[in-house]
């Protein structure tokens, strides 16, 4: 049955049939949907048995496909009352599956008639799970004052409190009974008798059907583990269906941040969405020449993630320019729908520093003899895969613009190991040149440095926006290859320099 199908079927149950509720739900959280199926049973017996309620009681393996039964269920169903307490899963796959199913069932429905009947009612702990938080949801998390009160006086303060308009449970109850009746074939009531009978029913909600959920909820919460996380640099990629037509990040694609990630990057922090489009103008602005490598390392793990095929890269770093520190680029999570509606989780997580023990004169001389036999290693030794031999020697232009990124890449890492050591600094370079310092010689050295690692990153940003199939980017190489060569000249002076000064220092240290 097609979508068309589906809305029309379901319009033409509407008239005079029950409400139908659908409960999803991951299989580890069974005891407390059992206990919404047992309030949703009282609640039956108050519309006159006109509410149904669908219950999935088979696991849906991750990756695998929902049942033509449970798409029949979800085709008829006017309620998706979604369960996300926070349980680890084994069966993770109902957030892109049953969801997906019935969002897009709503969206035909608004497509064809303006509006939908259908509702989409999250019911969770802590927070909203990523793939709903724009849908109004009901929290049954409990105050840590009443899970420390014994339970009959927990359980007493619900019978007797106030009925509260504003209770989203409560309000979500009566919405369901209101829905029912008026769909009853028992309408034909005078009005005092509907009224009495509607006070009836809102009172065995506020009462009883409540209080059991409630309480309920005191015995579960009561048993686990607050969470206590400190939020991670995340921004939240939302991307319609039909979009991904080339690889790269849509310029249409909605970005929603979280735990302040735009601050990495120098931009403001939003609580509303932007377009990547938009992001890569601020970024370019605030980033400068960094900003291409950094939509570039966001672009090579969006699409990995995209790409069912070929493996995740999670290899990618980008130098922040919001507090100048390292951070690994990763996707945790992507959620696929049935309208083509792609959601990507993609994590800023610092780099890890490295603590170091011992003589401080030792260790940063240590550190200058690492930096530079590294340097040597990756970029100075004509075996190196790196070296301007290779490049010279390699002749696909894909495995080119790959050697680049590599070499990116690496000039990176390096550096945020001698920053994080501060080799930089006025004391590290005493220590370096002892009493041969000639700061003359090392702030020329470090503006040749300066110099030509610009000119070899801008250059890099020219060979990798150019196309591999297009003459721009065997000019774009050839200007690559001059820069190498430059670069390894002056890194080949200072290396030297470095290294032997470096390996001097250890050596006066090691006969102490």
């Amino acid at each position: 049955m097609s979508l068309v199908e589906a809305s029309v079927a379901h319009a033409s149950l509407m008239e005079d049939s029950p409400i139908r509720i659908f409960l999803s739900y991951a299989h580890e959280d069974d005891e407390i949907v059992t206990v919404f199926q047992r309030a949703f049973d009282f609640l039956e017996r108050e519309v006159d048995g006109n509410l149904r309620v669908f219950r999935d009681r088979s696991s849906i393996p991750p990756g695998g496909y929902i049942s033509e039964q449970i798409k029949e269920d979800l085709r008829l169903s006017d309620y998706l009352v979604v369960f996300f307490t926070g349980t680890t899963r084994k069966n993770v796959s109902w957030n892109g599956v049953e969801v997906g199913f019935f969002q897009a069932l709503m969206d035909d429905e608004r497509k064809r008639t303006g509006k939908t009947g259908r509702r989409i009612v999250p019911i969770y702990f802590d927070e909203l799970p990523p793939t709903l938080t724009d849908v109004k949801g009901i929290s049954l998390r409990l105050s840590s004052n009443d899970l420390s009160r014994p339970k009959d006086e927990y359980v007493a303060s619900l019978v007797t409190k106030q009925e509260d308009e504003d209770d989203p449970l409560s309000e979500f109850l009566r919405d369901v009974a209101r829905g029912a009746e008026g769909r009853s074939r028992q309408r034909a009531m005078n009005e005092k008798d509907a009224e009495k009978k509607q006070k009836h029913r809102d009172e065995t909600i506020d009462k009883t059907i409540v209080p059991l959920i409630l309480s309920a909820m005191y015995d579960s919460l009561g048993a686990r583990i607050a969470k206590r996380s400190i939020e991670q640099k995340l921004i939240e990629f939302q991307i319609e269906g039909g979009s991904l037509t080339k690889p790269g990040i849509p310029p249409e694609a909605r970005l929603v941040e979280h735990g302040k990630a735009f601050s990495l990057f120098k931009l403001p922090n939003r609580e509303n969405e932007i377009e990547w489009q938009q992001f890569a103008t601020e970024l370019t602005n605030a980033a400068k020449e960094d900003a291409p490598a950094i939509m570039r390392a966001m672009e090579r793990v969006f699409d990995s993630a995209i790409d069912n095929v070929k493996a995740i890269d999670n290899d990618q770093l980008v130098r922040a320019p919001g507090d100048g520190e390292l951070y690994r680029v990763l996707v945790t999570t992507h959620f696929d729908y049935y309208n083509g509606r792609k959601i990507v989780h993609m994590y800023f997580i610092e780099k890890l520093k490295r603590k170091e023990y011992g003589s401080e004169e030792t260790t940063i001389a240590l550190a200058y003899l690492n930096v530079a036999a590294r340097y040597r290693s990756i970029f100075l030794e004509p075996k190196s895969e790196l070296s301007v031999r290779a490049f010279k020697n390699e002749s696909e232009n894909d495995k080119l613009r790959d050697m680049v990124i590599q070499t990116q890449r690496e000039i990176v890492l390096i550096e945020d190991e001698a920053e994080q050591l501060k080799l930089d600094s006025f004391a590290a370079k005493s220590v370096l040149w002892g009493a041969q310092a000639d700061p003359e010689a090392a702030k020329k050295a470090k503006l040749q440095w300066q110099q030509v690692r610009s000119e070899l990153f801008a250059s890099a940003n020219r060979v990798l926006a150019a196309n591999p199939e297009d003459a721009t980017f065997a000019a774009a190489i050839g200007d690559w290859m001059t820069v190498l060569d430059r670069f390894t000249t002056v890194a080949g002076k200072i290396n030297v320099d470095v290294g032997s000064l470096a390996l001097a220092r250890l050596t006066e240290f090691f006969a102490l």
